[in-house]
């Protein structure tokens, strides 16, 4: 084999790994021989680049790309436990049951109360008092394996400790190209995880696709009192802990903009009848950018609630899929 031959098939395995067209790299590759006149060099050379681009090119993480739709900011995973168990305890509906699942203690010291970490190892601390912090960063996104989105999944792409801060640049409503290994997630779920690491880099993608073309590749329900009852009771109903997301699909009707508790809120409708006695109130974080207007489409992805004062049905955002106005046929 020659050595130009056995450069070009690392580059092919390359390509392959980080997700670039092949022929891009060879392009790239031959460029440099010309500019360098020497193969050696050259191959260091886009080495080097992809390396610094996307991180080691001997990771095992696989190659995504996707269009994030959503941001929970930087969080607390030890916090968020050691509120949510003690809110149970202190609810004395709900005491016993938290005691009975090993997440507080008779006398309310809260506990780890994971079997498994992250990536499905025993966690060593289970049933010991919680301490210390986890920091966290999610982003949820629409992701395929394949440039061409042929098939797709929902995804919370995770970045944990030090590696949240690679999220920071990372905008919502923007397509990119990045690495990951995808994780264990529980039964009661539809999305993904992927967790990113020390040397994973977000490149931005460019694509002929829009985002009505993907909402139109994920199957959701429609804004109906029935419809989002029967979702409930099936997903929901008796499990507060649920991760399942629901897809709902409808037209803004109202929107409540001005922050309270790091939270807005809007209202959609079902868009074809237009009626609103069936809306949904959803609930956003500030940390996920506002870029719809009243009448405009959406495809929100959530945690659905149900009010115990007026039975209506609310939804948690996580992200959601800009659609603009909706043409009248």
């Amino acid at each position: 084999m020659k050595k130009n031959e056995k450069y070009i098939e690392k580059i092919l395995t390359w390509a392959k790994k980080i997700g670039y067209q092949e022929e891009e790299l060879v392009s790239r590759f031959n460029e440099y021989v010309k500019e360098t006149g020497n193969e050696v060099i050259a191959y260091k050379r886009l080495r080097t680049e992809l390396s610094d681009e996307h991180g080691s090119l001997l990771s095992s993480a696989t190659p995504f790309y996707g269009y994030i739709i959503g941001d929970s900011g930087l969080y607390d995973r030890i916090d968020n436990m050691r509120q949510s168990a003690t809110r149970a305890y202190d609810n004395l509906d709900t005491r016993q049951k938290a005691i009975d699942a090993g997440r507080v203690t008779d006398d309310g010291t809260v506990l780890d109360y994971r079997k498994k970490t992250r990536f499905g190892q025993d966690n060593l601390k289970f049933g010991l008092p919680i301490e210390g912090t986890e920091l966290e960063k999610d982003l949820m996104a629409v992701i395929s394996s394949d440039p061409n989105f042929e098939v797709i999944r929902v995804a919370k792409i995770v970045g944990s400790g030090d590696d949240s801060a690679i999220l920071e640049g990372v905008q919502c409503f923007n397509w990119y190209a990045f690495r990951g290994t995808v994780g264990k997630s529980r039964a009661d779920t539809n999305v993904i995880n992927i967790y990113i690491g020390a040397g994973t880099k977000f490149r931005p993608f460019d694509t002929k696709l829009t985002p009505i073309e993907l909402a139109n590749k994920i199957e959701s329900i429609e804004v109906s009192d029935s419809i989002l009852g029967r979702m409930y009771k099936d997903k929901y109903d008796k499990k507060p802990n649920s991760q399942y997301i629901a897809v709902v699909e409808g037209m803004v009707a109202q929107t409540f903009l001005e922050p309270r508790d790091n939270r807005r809120s809007f209202t959609i409708i079902d868009e074809e009848s237009g009626e609103a006695k069936n809306k949904l109130r959803c609930n956003i974080s500030v940390n996920i950018p506002i870029v719809f207007k009243i009448y405009e489409s959406l495809l929100v992805f959530g945690k659905l609630w149900k009010s115990a004062r007026t039975n209506k049905y609310g939804i948690e955002v996580k992200g959601y899929l800009p659609l603009g106005l909706t043409e009248v046929e």
